[in-house]
């Protein structure tokens, strides 16, 4: 028929069936709900190919459906997949109540030899004591032996007391400590009378005139004291016309006269002479050692082990000034403490087959070392060089854990054991332990999941532009139910189930 129309009627248009078409389902991307081996549990992971998958959610096992369904998956074309790994929940509204476990064994250091006890002051020399402060120490639990420092400055004591025949510009030459000769002139205005000078006359007049020292009267003698206590104090009155030569002179006897005490000054005492106090005084048990570290004073034990002690008693009155604690420091028997301790990535089973080798590092530094992880015994991961300070580059954690281009089957923490070096022996551990699928009670409210978890299908609330969802291996009314509401109503039917 003519297209045409040329009056105005009625006509009948034929035209040859069309048939119109229904847009396809893309099926290159899906979300999956699923048991695996290994890998996160209730959080999408997205993979790009069945290599990826196995990286982190391992391989085929007896329960593990989603593993073969990933494998055809991505065998057929697909090319994107969000995989979600379920285990059993006592609460599937609630993540934390997984049933599954992580794998774990904690690395050692070596066993290294008995140490004694030892306190170690916080306060360096010289010492700034007073005479007759101590230190009260009690080594290997026997009482307390008492160290005591003993100091007292040089004194000269006039040979005539009061009153002294003196007169104009006599003079009284001194040296204190071994310091240079000082001279003292005595003048007339000074006295009231100075033929018959006062002991009290005399001491203000040397007081003015002399240094380091300090000059008192006692039974109506002159008294010179040095400024110092202890050995290297000294008082040596070298001469003067004032000292002898007349009726009732000064009269002190000339030369030096030294200090006492086991120190050389009590206002400086060092840790030598600490050492030499301590270690002559405190004799209980095996006895002490007393060393210089840094300019600080370490007091320890002879004896070793867990047996040795060292307790600076909170009576010393000398434990302050030397920066001393006081509490009981014991002894170790030199065991060997935990340092590294090693997790499965991932709960589950798989990381009870998993152990740790310990060997040289392959830089020769002798602080740091190869980790190699075996599964079955075979060599699955290799880490060189690494060291468990904090700051190093190839620090433990820092390598292991790192996201990508760390492990795939462990996961490391640093223990921060109180051993001078922490890093972990050589050799291969026993297999981590404690590792658990928590598949025992899966249910299928495990695959079904909650919003508030959120778990099971829930846990793909925050993925976007989803157009497949699949949970293989589970064909039960109440999961297929779940999965047809979640894509029809939940994603508004944004995927299919």
């Amino acid at each position: 028929m003519a297209n045409t129309l040329l009056s105005s009627k009625v006509s009948i248009l034929e035209e040859e069936p069309r048939i119109r078409s229904i847009n396809a389902v893309q099926t290159s991307i899906a979300a999956m709900v699923g048991v695996t081996e290994r890998g996160p549990i209730a959080t999408p992971t997205l993979v790009t190919s069945f290599d990826e998958f196995r990286a982190i959610f391992g391989g085929f096992t007896a329960d593990a459906d989603a593993t073969l369904a990933a494998q055809g998956f991505f065998e057929n074309g697909g090319q994107f997949l969000y995989m979600v790994r379920t285990v059993h929940y006592t609460d599937p509204a609630t993540a934390a109540t997984k049933t599954s476990a992580a794998a774990t064994i904690n690395l050692q250091t070596p066993a290294g030899a008995a140490t004694p006890g030892l306190v170690l002051g916080t306060l360096t020399e010289p010492f700034n004591l007073e005479p007759g402060d101590d230190l009260d120490i009690a080594v290997d639990g026997n009482p307390a032996d008492t160290a005591t420092f003993d100091a007292a400055a040089a004194t000269r004591t006039s040979g005539n007391t009061e009153t002294f025949d003196l007169s104009d510009g006599l003079t009284l030459t001194v040296s204190i400590d071994g310091g240079s000769v000082q001279t003292v002139i005595f003048n007339t205005a000074e006295f009231a009378d100075i033929t018959n000078a006062t002991a009290l006359e005399v001491a203000t007049v040397m007081n003015a005139e002399l240094a380091g020292c300090n000059v008192t009267v006692a039974a109506g003698a002159v008294v010179i004291i040095s400024d110092k206590r202890g050995t290297d104090s000294g008082v040596n009155v070298t001469g003067g016309t004032a000292n002898t030569g007349g009726v009732n002179r000064l009269n002190f006897t000339t030369g030096n006269i030294a200090g006492t005490g086991d120190v050389a000054d009590i206002d400086a005492v060092t840790v030598a002479e600490i050492k030499a106090v301590v270690e002559a005084d405190v004799t209980a048990g095996a006895g002490v050692l007393v060393t210089n570290v840094g300019g600080a004073v370490q007091i320890q034990s002879n004896t070793t082990g867990g047996a040795s002690s060292i307790h600076v008693e909170a009576g010393s009155t000398a434990d302050d000034e030397l920066g001393l604690d006081n509490a009981t420091h014991n002894g170790g028997a030199g065991a060997a403490v935990n340092t590294l301790q090693v997790d499965g990535k991932t709960d589950g089973a798989y990381g009870n087959d998993l152990s740790i080798m310990v060997t040289v590092a392959t830089s020769g530094d002798a602080d740091e070392f190869n980790l190699i992880v075996l599964d079955d015994g075979l060599v699955a991961e290799t880490f060189p060089n690494l060291s468990m300070v904090d700051t190093a580059a190839r620090y433990a954690e820092t390598v292991i854990n790192a996201e990508g281009t760390g492990s795939n089957l462990i996961a490391v923490t640093d223990l921060d054991a109180s051993v001078d070096s922490q890093r972990p022996a050589n050799g291969t551990s026993s297999n981590l332990s404690g590792g658990d699928d928590g598949l025992t009670g899966l249910a299928d409210t495990d695959f079904i999941g909650d919003s508030a978890g959120p778990t099971g299908i829930r846990a793909l609330d925050t993925v976007q532009d989803v157009n497949l969802l699949l949970i293989p291996g589970q064909a039960t009314s109440a999961i297929q139910n779940a999965m047809i509401t979640y894509c029809e109503d939940t994603r508004a039917m944004s995927m299919f189930a």
